[in-house]
């Protein structure tokens, strides 16, 4: 009966809520550094990260909602990391968060470390 309270007792204090905010946090400095990996030029780098990230919240119906945006628009930002983060970040702090969400955006951190260390040995230098 212990365990049991504590567990609820950690849910019910916002426990996951903190993990799914520490994990897209993570998430997106695995993307970060990977889109760093990709250019040996700072001033690129942080504008390839600036157009992106306005790219992605554009189609993920961030700035302008998702019901005004064409459907091809939208259904690209399905896809996005964008719309997974964002998603994740309000149910954690709104709701509780799914764990299609936690598991969707440990997928995109997976993949993006993974194309960092890629990129990395291909290009031959260490990071």
């Amino acid at each position: 009966i212990g365990q049991i309270t504590f567990a609820k007792e950690l849910l019910d204090t916002g426990f996951i809520g903190i993990l799914a905010l520490l994990l897209v946090i993570m998430s997106i400095v695995s993307f970060l550094m990977f889109v760093n990996t990709l250019t040996d030029n700072k001033l690129a780098s942080t504008l390839v990260i600036f157009v992106l990230s306005a790219a992605m919240l554009y189609a993920c119906g961030r700035i302008i909602p998702d019901v005004f945006l064409p459907d091809a628009v939208r259904t690209i930002g399905n896809f996005l990391p964008v719309k997974y983060w964002a998603d994740t970040l309000e149910s954690a702090l709104f709701a509780f968060p799914s764990a299609k969400n936690i598991l969707s955006v440990t997928l995109i951190t997976i993949v993006f470390t993974g194309a960092s260390i890629t990129a990395t040995k291909i290009r031959g230098r260490d990071r």
